[in-house]
């Protein structure tokens, strides 16, 4: 959102398409942060960003996993509201689960994978997709913060201009879907430098 806050991103997928396919221009500040185990802690260090930004305010871009692992900080974030603290904006992508892990090979069990290391579809959703069915609406209203679930990016740039406190972007495509299209991104790079580069 060019609308001078600052943006924080998440571990996972929003840090890592962030520098595959860069931000915003004009933007005047950005930051990540790396906890113990990835995804720990980043909601309230998002808060702490906030409080500290010059800016405006801030951003944050979280997936539905790591938000769900930080979801006790919902409690500081609806207090940081209460209490007039520069306003930080939560943008959590849900796609029902952990979407990064449909990027690893056991994703798929490619040709020539050894045996010890084919995974059962099932057991890949179960123990790597982590689904849930988190209600994000009934979190962010049991905590005080203005919600807004949005579909396309017509909604998701009108609930930014509104400032809503906590956004549920539903992508549309499904986590095996978005390899397929972070693929496709990537496609015109990775011809560029296949054609440029020699073999050693």
């Amino acid at each position: 959102a060019d609308d001078g806050r600052a943006l924080f991103l998440s571990n996972s997928m929003p840090i890592r398409d962030a520098d595959r396919f860069g931000i915003a221009k004009g933007l005047d500040q950005c930051a990540a942060n790396r906890g113990l185990a990835g995804i720990d802690g980043v909601l309230a260090t998002a808060l702490g960003f906030a409080a500290r930004s010059p800016a405006d305010g801030a951003l944050l871009l979280i997936g539905d996993q790591a938000l769900l692992h930080d979801a006790g900080s919902l409690r500081a974030l609806g207090d940081a509201k209460r209490s007039g603290a520069p306003p930080l904006t939560v943008v959590v992508t849900n796609n029902g689960g952990g979407g990064i892990f449909n990027f690893l090979p056991l994703a798929t069990n490619p040709p020539g994978a050894a045996a010890d290391e084919v995974v059962d579809p099932d057991d890949f959703e179960a123990l790597f997709g982590a689904p849930h069915a988190v209600d994000f609406g009934a979190l962010a209203a049991a905590h005080g913060l203005a919600f807004a679930r949005v579909e396309t990016d017509e909604a998701l740039a009108t609930a930014l201009a509104e400032r809503v406190d906590f956004i549920e972007a539903v992508p549309a495509p499904s986590r095996p879907e978005n390899v397929k299209a972070h693929a496709a991104l990537e496609a015109p790079a990775v011809a560029a430098a296949g054609g440029t580069l020699q073999p050693v």
